[in-house]
């Protein structure tokens, strides 16, 4: 009995000894693990913040000119984690090349329905070319050189005269109408009457620089777009028009000439064979011969 009532004894002088050595750490070193943990419990992109906002404030000296003060900061945290820039695999390409097209063609104005603003249209206005703008959806900016028309594709005639204009072009838009997706009316064959309208308010001899997704089959992914096998485009357009050129685009650009082709068909349906994925982009330039 007196053996065990000694080895108890000694066991809670232990005891005692490690709640003092815990308490003390607790109580005098509270503030060490609670930098411990803030310093560690943020992300490398806030400590590499606060390196370089510390190596700044240290080259600033007492410097008053470009000065780092708390309240002015704007912390981007992610950027040096990042390429230099990205390169969409359609719209990139489309539009430096259908820009190119349109200058090449010598046109000095053009009607677009629905093509981007910030790539293939500020291309154009760089190139002083004057461009006149139809969206369903309204545009509030006011742009040097850009005329804008708030309208819908698939009533084209509504509003513009037939036979009335030399150049139209509309990039990667076409494929959305009548799906509903930008406050258009949901129709059916909305792609459909924007082609018949396009075809329509051309001069004989205008030009019309057009793109949409293409592949080897027509295909609907509603409320996106539509997707194209290019024959089905060639031929609503067709006899009115003559297909003069054909680009494929998917991160890069692999052009075909249709200038002296007379099977339109077959040699569409050749490239879509051979070379289509299931969502790749079109550009076609036609030119109205009727």
């Amino acid at each position: 009995m007196s053996n065990f009532s000694g080895r108890l004894k000694r066991f809670m002088k232990r005891k005692n000894k490690i709640r003092t050595l815990i308490n003390f750490f607790n109580s005098r070193h509270r503030n060490l693990f609670n930098k411990y943990n803030a310093l560690y419990g943020i992300s490398s992109s806030q400590r590499k913040f606060q390196r370089d906002r510390d190596e700044y404030i240290k080259q600033c000296g007492s410097s008053e000119q470009f000065k780092y003060y708390k309240s002015n900061i704007y912390p981007c945290l992610e950027d040096y984690k990042q390429q230099a820039g990205s390169v969409d695999g359609h719209y990139f390409y489309q539009d430096i090349y259908a820009a190119n097209q349109v200058l090449k063609s010598g046109c000095r104005h053009i009607y677009d329905i629905g093509s981007r603003l910030d790539g293939y249209i500020a291309h154009l206005l760089s190139m002083d070319i004057k461009v006149t703008m139809i969206d369903v959806r309204p545009l509030d900016d006011k742009i040097n050189g850009l005329d804008f028309i708030q309208g819908d594709a698939m009533r084209l005639d509504k509003f513009i005269n037939q036979n009335s204009i030399d150049a139209l072009s509309s990039l990667h838009a076409t494929e959305h109408f009548g799906l509903g997706r930008y406050g258009d009316p949901v129709e059916y064959n909305g792609w459909r009457k924007a082609l018949v309208n396009y075809k329509k308010i051309l001069k004989p001899g205008g030009m019309l620089f057009l793109s949409v997704p293409v592949g080897i089959n027509d295909k609907l992914q509603f409320n996106a777009h539509r997707i194209f096998r290019p024959y089905t485009i060639a031929n609503e357009l067709m006899p009115e028009m003559q297909l003069l050129n054909f680009a494929r685009i998917s991160h890069g650009i692999q052009e075909f000439d249709f200038k002296n082709i007379d099977n339109i068909k077959s040699e569409l349906n050749k490239i879509s064979d051979k070379y289509l994925g299931n969502y790749d982009c079109g550009v076609f330039i036609f030119k109205k011969i009727i």
